[in-house]
């Protein structure tokens, strides 16, 4: 099996989400035109919540265009974030913040390990 292949394994595995292997996957994933693309999307919104933005991967190109919150249930992945962006603790289902007071959410990858995925839409 490649590098690849076993990093995509050991990160899709039964378990919840495997920390250690999302962040070996961001560091070798090429995501350059998707995130281009949402950031277009979000063109003109000045607060963003990233809900599960783990180590701030998609956050690091929106917050060189407006101010954004990382929302994320891991300790370790929260760590990762960059200096200067925004990081709560907190999960989708129930974000830590009061309704409407942003322009914009997003959830990549997210709703996999959500205990309640229509809950955390409807959040």
């Amino acid at each position: 099996m490649s590098a690849s292949g076993r990093v995509m394994q050991a990160f899709w595995g039964p378990e919840k989400l495997n920390s250690a292997a999302f962040v070996e996957l961001v560091d070798k994933l090429d995501a350059s035109a998707e995130v281009a693309a949402i950031v277009r999307a979000l063109d003109g919104m000045n607060d963003i919540v990233d809900v599960g933005g783990g180590t701030g991967f998609l956050t690091q190109e929106l917050a060189k265009r407006a101010r954004v919150t990382v929302v994320e249930p891991s300790a370790e992945q929260r760590a990762k974030v960059p200096a200067g962006i925004q990081v709560r603790a907190g999960r989708a289902e129930d974000l830590p913040m009061g309704d409407r007071l942003n322009d914009a959410a997003i959830a990549t990858w997210v709703l996999q390990y959500c205990d309640d995925p229509l809950r955390a839409i409807d959040e």
